[in-house]
């Protein structure tokens, strides 16, 4: 299993606790931040570089419960 399976497996576990139950919006929801931030060269969601983004997101859906890692 390799570093980015392991995160993704970690960060979707975290948002199932936050939102009481798993559902598809939260699969994308996590992927989505995961690209985002390999995107933005932040490889440790929970490192120090988490405090140089903020992201602002316009939408209401399960996608966004743990859209910031």
């Amino acid at each position: 299993m390799d570093i980015t399976t392991m995160q993704f497996d970690a960060l979707l576990t975290e948002s199932v606790k936050m939102h009481g139950h798993l559902c598809a919006g939260q699969v994308l929801g996590v992927r989505m931040s995961l690209a985002g931030l390999r995107e933005a060269g932040i490889g440790d969601p929970k490192g120090a570089d988490r405090k140089q983004i903020i992201v602002f997101v316009e939408m209401d859906r399960c996608a966004t419960d743990r859209c910031s890692p």
